[in-house]
């Protein structure tokens, strides 16, 4: 990494997370480095096995182990998610978006969670709900190519949905 990256990163962590971060002091963030890959790998089994339920129980197990886990709660909200579009279900969505928002309060840099959130908005028919998440995420994140396709994606079905 060149020197100027480092520079770059620094300057953003602190704008992110002000000035004890670089004061030595710790600064308030989810405990993810505690967590081994051996406790996180029956979430993503029953997560990708389409065991919904049995991640959700399993994820709000680690949980109360490490309460602000943003990636245990990225589980949760994805199996609501994941859940929810497969039985069309609102009630679902919806709480795929109220879990996503929780990983946003705790790490605001979460792309994957900005990117699931508005999806949930997309489903629900908020296109501008997504659309505004979509354009305020592209400004802090210039970087996230992936937010760009999400965010032409939401256009195109925003306009689909306003022509109907």
């Amino acid at each position: 990494m060149c020197f100027a990256a480092v520079l770059a990163a620094a300057g953003w962590l602190a704008w992110r997370y002000g000035a004890p971060f670089f004061a030595g002091q710790k600064a308030e963030t989810p405990n993810t480095i505690a967590i081994s890959p051996e406790e996180y790998q029956p979430l993503y089994t029953h997560l990708n096995e389409k065991r919904y339920e049995e991640a959700r129980r399993a994820a709000e197990a680690l949980l109360k182990k490490y309460p602000n886990d943003v990636n245990t709660l990225q589980v949760i909200g994805s199996s609501y998610l994941r859940q929810g579009r497969e039985t069309n279900d609102a009630v679902l969505i919806e709480k795929a978006g109220e879990t996503f928002d929780r990983v946003l309060a705790l790490l605001p840099a979460h792309i994957g969670a900005i990117s699931d959130l508005s999806t949930t908005k997309r489903l629900l028919g908020k296109y501008d709900e997504g659309i505004a998440i979509l354009e305020a995420a592209g400004r802090d994140f210039p970087f996230a190519q992936s937010l760009e396709t999400d965010l032409a994606l939401m256009r195109e079905e925003a306009q689909k949905s306003r022509a109907r």
